[in-house]
């Protein structure tokens, strides 16, 4: 094993020291790595310095144990300085990993392709840098499921808090001064060995920031050592100490009497669980958009954040206005409205309220003591100082009017259903139709059958023209005159000569009848002969009655038969 010492380190890049002084560097879990350097300044020390801008790309390196040159950190200048110290210049440089170019800049966008996965995401976020990367443990088939917002946050406070949805962490990548992390603790298939001779050991302070056991967590996850050693590691390594598999967790190194010295702290997965992050910033916050599109009690909306960016999607907000269902009215597309967060979660966020972009040059609207909600189809709710109305157009109106009382007007039938009474009460009551008809009806409404009913017309005129009639009577009077029927004066004979006639008129006819029967059909008629004889007594009698002749009797006989 070769041990590192001063004579085997230097720094390159825009500043240039060959021999180092003193040297301390870090790189851990959620936070950039940092390097603090000091070494000798050559004669063109300030020339060097005048070039050396912040965000220039530093590189400590070192010899391995086969005795090549290999980085031993890498990034870029936060602070460099020439310090004079006894007559000797010194540089006096800080550095940052690469990672420190993503935590600069604030912004603000969206991330609503909910199809996505987080390391996608992560890798697109990186990309936008040069030379940027990351290698993604964790997120790789968890996808968003609902849209993610970047308010007020650098890349890299953004990616930490996407990092901890997955249950993962952010590790720089300290071998480039470049935009590259881990997104989740390091994988990698590396091994080394540490003496077990001299350690110390403890629990996290990540268990109890996670909730400790009422989270359901255990101290073993997070047990840990640490141990010193000359030996070049990174974050990520296996190793197995006291009998146990551990990987290191973080590393630190300061240059002592001439030689550099690790410490490593060995953990158990648990040093790399983070803890789930949310942004306070955006909590209670609203944020402006255009409605793209709308369906059902949904809204696709184009945020202002998002400006020159593609969020991808987009995806369909809930609708859901102060008002409720009450006031149904979804936007129009190419209108305005609020996207609301109500907590530090965004994937909570609703599209809540529809912003006015005319109030300026709408008459409706230039008063506010007068309020309206007015619809796409012209329907109206006003509330005015003296009046409250709902409008409906031709359709029909409600009007509350202080001077003028209470206005109930439709161009189409007005009904009035109660199931046990409707009661009008008033000092007169009065019900006008000067155009149609008033009817009054008692029926029932469910099959619209009329009991009885009661009409008043204004349309008498026009009504008399198409059902009225013409009737008349001219009276004339004349004598009277004996139209009354005579009844006839009968006596005992006389009626005894009519049956004899009667009887011999159907002799007469009976025997016209029979002629050519033959003997058996004697007997078949013979039933029907004494039927016949008290029918024609009847009809002969009648005849008789109204003076018809014997032969005029015989006749009608015949004529019946």
């Amino acid at each position: 094993m070769i041990t590192t010492n001063h004579t085997t380190l230097r720094m390159s890049g825009a500043l240039n020291i060959e021999h180092l002084t003193a040297l301390k560097l870090y790189v851990g879990v959620n936070a950039h790595g940092w390097a603090i350097v000091e070494g000798e300044a050559g004669e063109n020390a300030l020339e060097q310095l005048s070039g050396a801008l912040a965000g220039r790309e530093q590189n400590i390196l070192t010899l391995d144990e086969t005795g090549t040159e290999k980085c031993l950190f890498a990034g870029v200048i936060r602070e460099a300085e020439l310090v004079q110290v006894g007559g000797y210049n010194r540089f006096h440089v800080e550095l940052l990993s690469g990672t420190c170019l993503m935590d600069r800049e604030v912004r603000s966008r969206s991330f609503q392709d909910v199809g996505r996965t987080y390391s996608q995401v992560a890798g697109q976020v990186c990309s936008e840098y040069s030379g940027g990367a990351a290698i993604c443990t964790v997120g790789e088939d968890k996808t968003l499921g609902k849209p993610v917002i970047q308010y007020r946050e650098t890349d890299w406070e953004f990616l930490m808090r996407m990092a901890s949805h997955c249950g993962g962490v952010l590790v720089p990548e300290t071998h480039r001064g470049l935009p590259r992390l881990w997104f989740g603790f390091p994988e990698r298939s590396f091994t080394c060995e540490f003496p077990e001779d001299t350690y110390t050991s403890g629990i996290s302070q990540r268990y109890y920031e996670l909730g400790g056991s009422a989270a359901g967590y255990s101290k073993t996850d997070f047990f840990y050592y640490d141990v010193e050693s000359p030996q070049l590691c990174d974050l990520g390594w296996y190793t197995v100490f006291k009998g146990q598999p551990f990987i290191i967790s973080e590393k630190y190194a300061i240059l002592e009497r001439g030689e550099l010295i690790f410490t490593y702290r060995l953990g158990r997965p648990g040093l790399g669980w983070g803890k789930v992050l949310y942004n306070e910033k955006i909590s209670g916050m609203t944020l402006l958009g255009e409605v793209l599109e709308t369906a059902r009690e949904t809204l696709k909306l184009k945020l202002d954040i998002d400006a020159g960016w593609n969020p991808g999607g987009p995806y369909p907000y809930t609708w859901r206005p102060e008002t409720g269902n009450f006031m149904y009215c979804m936007p129009k597309v190419g209108t305005r409205v609020s996207l609301y967060c109500p907590n530090y979660d965004e994937k909570t966020a609703i599209a809540v309220n529809c912003v006015r972009t005319n109030g300026g040059d709408c008459d409706r609207m230039s008063d506010p003591a007068k309020r309206s909600f007015v619809t796409e189809h012209g329907k109206e709710m006003n509330l005015y100082p003296g009046e409250m109305s709902l409008l409906g157009g031709s359709n029909g109106q409600v009007q509350m009017l202080d001077e003028d009382g209470i206005i109930i007007g439709s161009e189409k039938p007005v009904v009035i259903r109660a199931n046990l009474g409707a009661h009008f009460k008033a000092r007169n009551i009065g019900f006008s139709s000067p155009k149609q008809e008033l009817v009054m009806a008692k029926m029932r409404m469910a099959d619209r059958y009329v009991k009885s009913s009661y009409l008043q017309s204004s349309l008498y005129n026009a009504k008399a023209g198409l059902f009225s009639t013409v009737e008349g009577w001219v009276h004339t009077a004349f004598a009277k005159i004996e139209d009354a029927i005579q009844e006839a004066k009968e006596n005992a004979f006389g009626f005894f000569a009519q049956v004899v006639g009667g009887l011999v008129a159907i002799a007469v006819v009976g025997a016209l009848a029979f002629s050519g029967v033959g003997f058996l059909g004697l007997f078949v008629i013979g039933g029907a002969v004494a039927g016949a004889v008290t029918t024609g007594l009847l009809a002969a009698k009648d005849a008789f009655d109204r003076g018809e002749s014997f032969f005029g009797v015989v006749a009608l006989l015949l004529k019946e038969r």
